[in-house]
């Protein structure tokens, strides 16, 4: 699993950990296999709310982690 994390932000979003993006493998004891994800623009932005304007959606001018996991316990921050 691959998830963003934008530990700062300037917008009123409460998630700060995002799942981008998975892929469910099937592996025998002792086996390996190679794993790539690739992001587009799009993955890097959150929907702002506002109210009575809908969602728009923005990528920030900010640092962000990325964290590969293999389970949903990403304990980054």
């Amino acid at each position: 699993m691959l998830f963003l994390i934008e530990p700062f932000r300037k917008i009123s979003v409460p998630e700060m950990k995002l799942l981008k993006k998975f892929k469910k493998i099937d592996l025998q004891a002792g086996e390996s296999v190679d794993v790539s994800f690739s992001l587009s623009a799009e993955d890097w932005g959150v929907y702002k709310p506002q109210i009575s304007n809908g969602l728009n959606r923005i990528v920030e001018d900010s640092k962000y982690v990325v964290a590969v996991k293999p389970d949903t316990w990403c304990n980054v921050y």
